[in-house]
């Protein structure tokens, strides 16, 4: 529990490669520098994990584009680093308990988009997804987690989509996006 998060920060910020040489070092100059490197890697994990999230949050507030009364989270992050987002859709996902994508530029000219997802217990995010596979370049993931790349002109199309799907599977199901007790 106390190393693993800064092997993990190293590459979700900057490059795993740290986190090798740093398992292989025999050299205590070596072990001091590649140690400090993943601290500091995970420092700024943390700085931009908590950015992310209240930006959401901002966000969510303001009633923003999917992110009102529609039962899926999903927001456009134009600043935030592609390697938090699952995090924090995560924790977006866990303080609104509804399921979440967050969705970041991507490649070269900003033309692609890429996103993370996370849900709860009752949604399966793959299922969703499959509903609007026409949309993307490539996706995957499972019942709680999804990724997947798209172009930028298909965000609004997505988000009426995925909201259209859940809402039919809200009137089939109305306590759909209710909080499970622990013991059920």
């Amino acid at each position: 529990f106390a190393i693993v998060p800064h092997l993990n920060a190293s590459g979700r910020i900057k490059d795993a490669r740290t986190a090798a040489e740093l398992m292989m070092a025999t050299e205590p100059q070596m072990l001091r520098e590649g140690t400090e490197t993943l601290i500091q890697n995970n420092r700024l994990r943390k700085e931009l994990q908590e950015a992310a999230c209240d930006e959401c949050e901002r966000m969510i507030a303001s009633g923003a584009a999917g992110a009102g009364q529609d039962p899926l989270i999903l927001l456009l992050l134009p600043d935030a680093h592609e390697g938090i987002t699952g995090i924090a859709a995560g924790q977006v996902k866990d303080a609104h308990h509804r399921p979440t994508i967050l969705v970041t530029p991507s490649g070269e000219d900003g033309s692609l988009l890429k996103g993370t997802g996370r849900s709860i217990e009752t949604v399966d995010l793959y299922q969703l997804l499959k509903s609007c596979e026409d949309l993307f370049l490539k996706f995957g993931g499972h019942a709680g987690a999804c990724g997947f790349s798209m172009k930028k002109e298909h965000f609004e199309e997505l988000g009426q989509r995925l909201n259209a799907y859940l809402s039919d599977m809200l009137s089939e199901n109305p306590s759909l996006l209710e909080r499970r007790s622990a013991v059920e």
